[in-house]
């Protein structure tokens, strides 16, 4: 079979289409398990600031203590992870650091 007459398969309209749409079939079939296989997750941090421990002289010492600890200063921080990748994520664990806060407690949801 030379070039022309692999050529000539495609004139036919109905073959054509049928080739292509096999074509798609596949491909679509190939990218879906390509995005299976990765997960991202993204995330979103909010902070509250509770209290400072300081000593004023007008106001008086004020300490702010957590488990009878005292601490210079006391936020609420919330750490929300979406998943957004079409698998699901089970039994999934999230280390969290931090660079200079100490992280007293955790609490997964």
């Amino acid at each position: 079979m030379n070039w022309q007459e692999f050529l000539s398969l495609f004139d036919n309209k109905w073959l054509f289409g049928l080739l292509m749409s096999a074509g798609g079939i596949v491909v679509t079939l190939i990218v879906q398990q390509l995005m299976k296989r990765r997960i991202v997750l993204s995330y979103f941090v909010n902070h509250q600031k509770i209290g400072i421990t300081t000593d004023d002289r007008v106001l008086g010492s004020v300490r702010i203590t957590w488990n009878d600890r005292e601490v210079q200063h006391l936020c609420l921080s919330t750490l929300e992870l979406v998943n957004e990748s079409f698998s699901d994520c089970e039994d999934m664990k999230a280390t969290i650091y931090t660079n200079d806060t100490k992280l007293l407690s955790e609490k997964p949801r």
